[in-house]
């Protein structure tokens, strides 16, 4: 509306102004409205995010200790047979140096398992936060539809209201021409005096 140059004309009937007015206001309490609610869903979407990124984190860091511990078990275990493995004959060595590739086989099919379950638990956590991006999206899209909805009824309104008060001030300008054109036409009475 800033941009119209007919404005500052239309402002100045006292029968527009007061149109102008409500429209103003109630254009710019949609506009406050559809601000909050942009800035509130945006609010939603970044703790989303946040929430999303410290369950990750937190995930793969319990993944990781656990992790470093079977390793560091098997670690102290090995160095444990190492050093009994010199204390004894050849044939406990070799019996218990194969206890020992068990136990690394098993700690391996312990890491491979908890790989996987870290990238179930991520797909989840995905699947989940996908989900909540979709959903903060289609709030974002149904309040942006609400503020246009809005912003076609007030205009369409404003539209309406001004035509009405438009047609009203032709009809009364009109009554005035009509008024003023017939008073002209008709003739002058002379007053005539008799002669007696």
């Amino acid at each position: 509306m800033k941009d119209d140059v007919e404005l500052p004309k239309l402002r100045c009937l006292i029968v527009l102004s007061e149109s102008f007015h409500e429209y103003e206001e109630r254009f710019d309490e949609a506009t406050q409205t559809f601000i909050l609610g942009m800035l509130e869903n945006h609010k939603i979407k970044e703790k989303d995010r946040s929430d999303f990124y410290s369950a990750s984190e937190r995930l793969e860091t319990d993944n990781d200790v656990q992790c470093r511990k079977l390793i560091k078990d098997y670690s102290a275990r090995r160095k444990q047979v190492f050093r009994q493995a010199k204390l004894v004959n050849k044939n406990q060595a070799s019996e218990m140096l194969e206890d020992l590739r068990n136990e690394l086989r098993k700690m391996h099919d312990e890491l491979l398992n908890k790989e996987v379950e870290l990238v179930e638990q991520f797909e989840d956590f995905l699947r989940e936060f996908e989900i909540k991006m979709q959903e903060s999206t289609a709030q974002s899209l149904e309040i942006i539809h609400v503020y246009f909805t809005k912003l076609r009824d007030l205009e369409s309104g404003f539209h309406d209201r001004l035509m009405t008060l438009s047609l009203q001030e032709m009809q009364k300008i009109y009554l005035k021409m009509n008024l003023n054109m017939k008073l002209r036409r008709r003739p002058k009475r002379c007053s005539r005096t008799r002669r007696s």
